[in-house]
């Protein structure tokens, strides 16, 4: 692990690209573990059994990782913003996704809870934050909070 000099400071050790290669590097070999001790543990059956069972495990892991941003979006009750209630998030999101040179992420507000966002993927990159975040911040602060989001 790289570690920061004086030089460094407030530069992030891994870039970006290198965390989300990480993390997906982490899933997949789970996923592959997972796999291998079902078909394993189903050998005395057969080998075909055993085959099949563990590509159905695998398409369940899959399809269970693919959920996960959905969920979590419907376990906060997050609807999708209006623009017309909340202009500043959606120039602000729009602005810097277009000066990073990336997608523009679809926006979601959570009615309920305090200053807080949520940052996932559900078919394509979602940001969503309270309303007391939204009402509650100055527009530097909520840049603040979407540059995050959008690192």
């Amino acid at each position: 692990m790289k570690t920061a000099s004086r030089a460094d400071w407030g530069v992030d050790a891994y870039p970006p690209a290198e965390k989300n290669r990480r993390s997906w590097t982490v899933a997949a070999v789970a996923v592959v573990v997972v796999v291998v001790l079902v078909t394993l543990v189903a050998l005395p059956l057969g080998i075909v059994p055993a085959l099949v069972l563990g590509a159905v495990t695998l398409a369940a892991a899959l399809w269970w990782i693919m959920q996960q941003g959905s969920l979590a979006l419907r376990s906060t009750r997050a609807r999708p913003v209006d623009e017309t209630r909340f202009p500043r998030f959606v120039n602000v999101a729009s602005g810097l996704a277009r000066d990073l040179g990336i997608e523009m992420p679809r926006l979601f507000v959570i009615e309920k809870g305090e200053p807080n966002a949520l940052v996932t993927r559900s078919r394509t990159p979602v940001i969503a934050m309270t309303t007391a975040l939204l009402e509650g911040f100055t527009r530097t602060e909520l840049e603040a909070v979407v540059a995050h989001c959008l690192e």
